[in-house]
């Protein structure tokens, strides 16, 4: 009895060993676990920390192209505003440069008419005064 208390004894001490290395090798790949867990979520902190840095630059950067986007509008519209106004002065101006195109037309006929009558009656004043001096000399005698 006293021999089987010992083996009882012994195979209790040895189940007893192995299920304390048992449970230390599992605590250990448990901490292993554990550190791989908190490794991986620091990395992946860091890694949001740094697209949430990069979406608010962007975001900054997209307010900015979009003002941009605004102010390039704001010229191009009066730019269009600028070039209806121009072409309806140009219109205005094209049909007065018309107008007095054909007033210059007048004018020049009005000067050609005058100028022939100017000769004319230049002529006409030549004829009289050489009949006048004609005349004077018969008088004189």
């Amino acid at each position: 009895m006293k021999n089987m208390i010992i083996a009882v004894s012994v195979a209790v001490a040895i189940i007893g060993c192995v299920l304390a290395v048992s449970a230390n090798v599992t605590t250990s790949q448990m901490d292993e676990n554990l550190q791989k867990e908190q490794y991986q979520r620091m990395v992946a902190e860091k890694q949001l920390h740094s697209a949430q840095k990069k979406i608010v630059k962007l975001k900054a950067e997209l307010k900015e192209s979009q003002n941009k986007i605004r102010t390039i509008q704001k010229i191009v519209t009066q730019g269009e505003e600028e070039t209806t106004t121009l072409k309806s002065v140009l219109q205005g101006v094209s049909s007065e440069v018309e107008s007095l195109s054909a007033v210059k037309g007048s004018l020049e006929n009005e000067i050609s008419q005058l100028r022939t009558e100017l000769s004319a009656a230049k002529a006409a004043v030549a004829a009289e005064q050489a009949a006048a001096q004609q005349a004077a000399p018969v008088a004189a005698q």
